[in-house]
């Protein structure tokens, strides 16, 4: 099955990922099918995320990033035979982000009640979006101040992703909840990297 997500994201370039309220830290499932489109408040910007058995296609206004499995990693490209970008590894708990050089860029953990990003194998002044609710997540940046709230509307189907001053940023139709979408708001995190991040939570299904 294909997973297609299509982005409609502002100017000031948040970036996107998929579904989990309760993440396990056992093994995790990667490349699973999902779908979701999402809207900005502003801005016409359009990405695209293809998942389809380890192959993944993210495709913007400015960069075509490809991904595709080997061995048990995936490496992702800027363009068909294009310079490498990142490779990705699964853990028990998450995976890794690591440049061409082998040097880690993201440390992605996956917890019960919480998805921690980093940039350090301590997972220290982490990123966290905490997921102890079933229908929304609180954001919270590197000092544990909240930036923003993802909150899903039984109601409409809707996902609504606030910032820290409860300005809405984007509105996600997916027709499920979805704590991932609280990756677009951490501004710490480098385009290309948090674009790679999106396609690798949504493959394991977040």
């Amino acid at each position: 099955m294909t997973a297609r997500i299509l982005l409609v994201l502002s100017l000031s370039g948040f970036f996107f990922a998929s579904n989990a309220a309760h993440c396990a830290t056992a093994t995790l499932t990667v490349d699973t099918a999902a779908s979701a489109v999402i809207a900005a408040a502003k801005g016409t910007e359009k990405i695209t995320i293809t998942i389809n058995a380890g192959h993944v296609e993210i495709i913007t206004t400015s960069v075509k990033l490809i991904g595709d499995k080997i061995g048990d990693k995936r490496y992702y490209h800027r363009g068909p035979g294009g310079p490498a970008l990142v490779e990705v590894k699964s853990e028990s708990a998450g995976f890794k982000l690591r440049a061409p050089d082998s040097k880690l860029l993201w440390k992605i953990k996956i917890g019960d009640d919480k998805i921690k990003v980093s940039d350090n194998e301590q997972n220290a002044n982490a990123w966290a979006i905490k997921t102890d609710h079933a229908d929304k997540a609180k954001i919270v940046d590197p000092a544990e101040r909240p930036i923003g709230e993802v909150k899903f509307s039984k109601e409409t189907g809707k996902t609504k992703l606030k910032d820290g001053d409860d300005v809405e940023q984007f509105v996600i139709e997916a027709g499920k909840f979805s704590a991932a979408y609280g990756v677009l708001l951490m501004s710490g995190i480098p385009r290309e990297s948090a674009l790679v991040i999106v396609a690798e939570l949504m493959a394991r299904g977040h």
